[in-house]
C-alpha cells in the first residue's frame, strides 16, 4: 500500500486517471450509436441493432470475472497494456463492414478488452491512494468516467450526423491508441515481487490441477479443488453487500442512458435531452471534490444519505418532465446521485477486502454495475407498454428508496463499513 505521506495527484494517479477517461469515451462512443450504424449499414430490425450494443457488456461481464486471474499470471502492467492494445485494434476491425456476425464477434471481444483494461487500470490507481485520502482520491478518479459519459454519447452523435461512421470509427480508434500510449507509462505502485507472490500459489495450483489431468475433482490436491474450483476465485464476498445496492441504483441509471432520447421524442424535450448528460456530468465535477473529502471525514452514512436522496428526487423529476428546465433539473439531482453513491460504493467496496483481494473487490463491483446496465433492457423492457416511460423513470425512483434502506440495514449488521 502507498506511503501515507503520500498526495493524491502523483503522476501515477493523473495517467491511470486520463487512461480510464480515454477507455470511457471509446466505450461510449461506440455505444450511443451502434443500434443506429446496424440499422443504417445492414438494414437489420431494432431487435438485432439493441444485441450488437449489449452484446459488448456481455463480453465485459466475462472480462470482470477472470481479470483477477489474468492479472496473477501477467502482472497489471501487462494486462492493462494487452487490453488497450487490443481496443485500438478492434476499434479500427469496425471499419472493414464485415456484416454482422462478424460485427457482433468484434463487439464481444471489444468488449473483453474493454472490461479487462478498465478493471484494471483502476486497480492500479485506487490503489496508489492514500487511505485517509481513499474516498477524495477514488471521487476525483471516477470523474473520469463522468467526463467520458459525457463526451463520448456527444461526439458519438455528432460524428455520427456529420460526417458519418468512418470517421467516428477512426476517431475512437485513435483514442484508444492515445489510450494506450499512456497504458504503457503506468507504473504499478506494487512492487513485482508482491504481485508474484500473491500469483505464485495460484498458478502453482494451475499447474498442479493441469497435470493430474482428471476431471474429477477428487483426484486434485485439496487447496486446488478450493481455489481453483471456487466462485471466491473471482468475486470478494465482502464487495457484494455494497455492490447489490448499487445494482438497484443502476438500473435507474441504466434505464435514462437506454431510453432517454425515446422519452424526449415522445415528450417533445429533444432539445433538452441533447444537453442532458453535459449537465449530468457538470454537477458531477461540481459536486464530487465536496463529497469525497466529506465522505474522507465524517463518514459513508451522511454522504450516501444525500445521494440516494438526490437521485430517487431526479428519477422522479425527469419520469414527470413538462419541459425541458425540469428535464434538465432532473438531470443534475441524478448526477449529483450518481456521482456520490458510486465512488462511495467503490471505496466502501474495496476497503473491506484483504490487501491480495483488492483486485477481485474492485472486479466484483463493477461486474454488478455492468450487469445493471447490461441487463436493464431485458429486465425492464416489458413494462414500457404497461406504464410508459413516465412511470418507469418513477418506478425506479421509488426502487431506489429500497436501495437506501437495504444500504441502512446492511450498514447495521456491520455488512457494509
Amino acid at each position: 500500500m502507498p506511503s501515507r505521506n503520500t498526495g493524491i495527484f502523483t503522476k501515477g494517479f493523473v495517467l491511470g486517471t486520463l487512461v480510464n477517461l480515454l477507455l470511457y469515451v471509446n466505450y461510449y462512443t461506440l455505444m450511443v450509436v451502434m443500434a443506429n450504424y446496424c440499422m443504417e449499414t445492414y438494414a437489420t430490425d431494432l431487435g438485432t441493432a439493441g444485441f450488437s450494443a449489449s452484446i459488448f457488456i456481455v463480453g465485459a461481464l466475462i472480462a470482470r470475472f477472470v481479470s483477477p486471474a489474468v492479472i496473477g499470471a501477467l502482472g497489471r502492467k501487462k494486462t492493462l497494456v494487452l487490453g488497450v492494445g487490443m481496443m485500438t485494434v478492434l476499434s479500427a476491425c469496425y471499419l472493414l463492414n464485415a456484416g454482422m456476425a462478424a460485427l457482433f464477434c468484434i463487439r464481444i471481444l471489444h468488449g473483453f478488452f474493454y472490461g479487462l483494461a478498465q478493471t484494471t487500470v483502476t486497480s492500479v490507481t485506487t490503489e496508489s491512494i492514500p487511505d485517509e485520502h481513499k474516498g477524495e482520491g477514488i471521487g476525483y478518479y471516477m470523474l473520469s468516467v463522468t467526463v467520458g459519459s459525457a463526451i463520448g454519447p456527444f461526439l458519438g452523435t455528432s460524428l455520427m450526423h456529420g460526417p458519418g461512421f468512418t470517421v467516428m470509427f477512426i476517431v475512437c480508434s485513435i483514442v484508444a491508441a492515445a489510450g494506450l500510449a499512456g497504458a504503457t507509462n503506468v507504473h504499478d505502485m506494487k512492487s513485482k515481487a508482491a504481485a508474484a507472490k500473491e500469483a505464485r500459489e495460484g498458478i502453482e495450483d494451475l499447474a498442479a490441477a493441469e497435470t493430474a489431468g482428471a476431471p474429477d475433482a477428487n483426484a486434485y490436491p485439496a487447496r486446488v479443488s478450493h481455489r481453483k474450483l471456487s466462485l471466491s476465485t473471482f468475486i470478494e464476498s465482502s464487495a457484494l453487500p455494497i455492490s447489490f445496492v448499487i445494482v438497484l441504483v443502476y438500473l435507474g441509471y441504466g434505464a435514462v442512458i437506454t431510453y432517454l432520447n425515446a422519452f424526449a421524442a415522445e415528450a417533445n424535450l429533444a432539445a433538452a435531452a441533447g444537453v442532458f448528460f453535459v449537465a449530468y456530468a457538470v454537477t458531477m465535477l461540481v459536486s464530487r471534490p465536496f463529497t469525497g473529502k466529506a465522505f474522507d471525514r465524517r463518514g459513508d452514512l451522511p454522504v450516501m444519505t444525500s445521494g440516494f436522496v438526490a437521485f430517487m428526487a431526479g428519477m422522479v423529476v425527469i419520469g414527470t418532465s413538462g419541459n425541458g428546465v425540469m428535464l434538465l433539473a432532473g438531470a443534475c439531482l441524478m448526477g449529483y446521485g450518481i456521482g456520490t453513491i458510486q465512488p462511495s460504493g467503490l471505496t466502501l467496496a474495496v476497503r473491506r477486502a484483504a490487501d491480495d483481494r483488492f483486485d477481485v473487490a474492485n472486479s466484483t463491483f463493477f461486474i454488478c454495475l455492468d450487469a445493471a446496465i447490461g441487463l436493464c433492457p431485458l429486465l425492464l423492457g416489458w413494462t414500457v407498454p404497461l406504464i410508459g416511460y413516465r412511470g418507469l423513470f418513477v418506478l425506479l425512483g421509488g426502487i431506489s428508496i429500497v436501495a437506501f434502506f437495504l444500504y441502512l440495514a446492511l450498514r447495521k449488521r456491520g455488512m457494509i463499513t
